[in-house]
């Protein structure tokens, strides 16, 4: 992974991995000062163009519980 970036938005803190052509890979929630072990959210990349957004999984549990069950 080329870089991280952490971004506050309302009560929760999120952090963005992204790879060297700066397309997120992964979101992770901050919890207590702890970045949580699971992706909240994972993004898949085609090769073609720099915007090519080929899968989107999301975990939409509630509490959260690792398992990527929405995927568009």
């Amino acid at each position: 992974m080329a870089g991280v970036r952490r971004k506050r938005h309302a009560s929760r803190t999120r952090h963005f991995y992204y790879n060297d052509r700066w397309q997120s890979l992964e979101e992770r929630v901050e919890s207590g000062g702890q970045v949580s072990g699971h992706a909240d959210c994972r993004y898949v990349w085609g090769t073609r163009y720099v915007d090519e957004l080929i899968l989107r999984q999301r975990d939409t549990s509630s509490p959260k519980d690792g398992t990527l069950d929405e995927v568009l």
